[in-house]
């Protein structure tokens, strides 16, 4: 993987960072005799959190094995680690390889963020597996079709154990949310989320477990196989098209800036033809999730996301949602 010159991390003290967390976790384990049997080592992956790999000594076994922290910045709340860290355990008991998650941490002056420590899975990302690009998303489509085939009703008694709504992790929900937070923040982006309301198509049958962020980097690899999905912060209920097109804007837009050697026509081509060789794919609502895609990613940019905001980035996104929807936005700051 390229260097990240958007690390929002560059800067930390790893020493002060690892010493804290050692406090936390014997403060949570009532454990006094907890201490590293290996150092927390900074792993490479992901553009937006701090991941870092390390063991214990003097804890049970499921804690004694290696480790994985992921600190996210300060400005992400403790809902979303809760949302990540529950389907990657909901999952994790299924037939779909994600890292399980057994401490989740919402103060965020423990570290600097919000955390959670899982499972660490061994491998490179794909991007970083040696693999061709033919063999590479070939494998992101394959792995991907085989999501949306999970069953969701375990996800629905989930749900009903922890007394949450199903409903808050529809796009219907998601949708709405977005329309209020740009309403609110940016007013002069009004006329696309009006666009996404009056244009939203309506849900298949079956919905299907949607990622909400599935690209090479999330994916580890080694040995032949695939060893896990990661980053389930954007976990949704919905229409298997919408994961696509979510995926379909990843491996058209921030590709761009961040592996310009790749060709984004001829990597979806790979994408979505292993993608319908295991499950047939309704491409009819792609474009308007396309869309929603790029309204929401502007609207993260305009509010701190360090790859979103890029202004490369910025101006490629103006042009995606001209192209779908007609509405020509003056960016406002």
């Amino acid at each position: 993987m390229p260097d990240n010159p958007m690390d929002p991390f560059v800067d930390i003290n790893l020493e002060k960072m690892s010493n804290n967390l050692l406090m936390y976790i014997r403060k949570e384990l009532d454990q006094k005799s907890i201490d590293y049997q290996e150092l927390p080592t900074r792993l490479t992956g992901g553009y937006e959190t701090l991941i870092c790999r390390f063991q214990l000594s003097g804890v049970d076994k499921n804690l004694s094995k290696p480790l994985v922290i992921r600190l996210f910045p300060e400005r992400v709340n403790g809902e979303r680690i809760i949302k990540e860290s529950e389907i990657q355990n909901a999952l994790s008991k299924q037939d779909y390889p994600v890292p399980a998650v057994y401490i989740t941490c919402m103060d965020k002056n423990v570290l600097g963020g919000v955390f959670f420590i899982m499972d660490f899975c061994g491998g490179h990302t794909l991007m970083d597996s040696g693999l061709s690009n033919e063999q590479m998303f070939g494998i992101l489509g394959n792995l991907h079709a085989r999501m949306h085939e999970v069953d969701i009703e375990f996800i629905e008694k989930r749900c009903a154990e922890i007394g949450a709504d199903i409903n808050m992790l529809k796009y219907e929900f998601i949708l709405e949310e977005y329309r209020t937070h740009i309403s609110s923040n940016f007013p002069w982006m009004n006329k696309a989320a009006d666009w996404l309301l009056e244009n939203r198509p309506k849900d298949p049958e079956s919905l299907s477990i949607c990622h909400g962020d599935f690209h090479p980097m999330n994916v580890l690899y080694d040995d032949g196989k695939v060893q896990a999905v990661l980053d389930w912060s954007g976990f949704m209920i919905g229409d298997p098209a919408m994961d696509v097109a979510l995926t379909e804007f990843l491996l058209s837009i921030p590709i761009q800036l961040l592996f310009p050697e790749l060709n984004p026509p001829q990597v979806k081509e790979v994408y979505l033809k292993a993608y319908r060789q295991t499950k047939p794919l309704d491409e009819r609502n792609i474009a308007y999730y396309y869309a929603f895609k790029s309204i929401t990613a502007l609207a993260e940019g305009i509010n701190g996301h360090i790859l979103f905001g890029q202004p490369e980035i910025i101006q490629l996104l103006l042009t995606s949602i001209y192209d779908v929807t007609g509405v020509n936005i003056e960016v406002s700051f």
